[in-house]
């Protein structure tokens, strides 16, 4: 059961990174090296919050709050 939540846990996680990479590049372009660690590094929070800025984001540093 805590293996099967594990697996779904990361499976949105991973869900929600290729979704937030998606947008940016459709909007920005290719991601920097730089943008894409600072994304694996942040936490579900910090992607959905990224998510929504870019909608918003006149650049790719206002989504990563640099």
């Amino acid at each position: 059961e805590q293996g099967r939540r594990e697996g779904s846990e990361e499976g949105r996680r991973e869900a929600s990174f290729e979704i937030l990479f998606s947008l940016i590049t459709a909007k920005f372009g290719d991601l920097p090296d730089h943008a894409r660690e600072r994304i694996l590094q942040a936490s579900e929070t910090e992607i959905r919050e990224m998510a929504r800025s870019v909608l918003v984001a006149d650049s790719l540093e206002d989504v990563l709050g640099d």
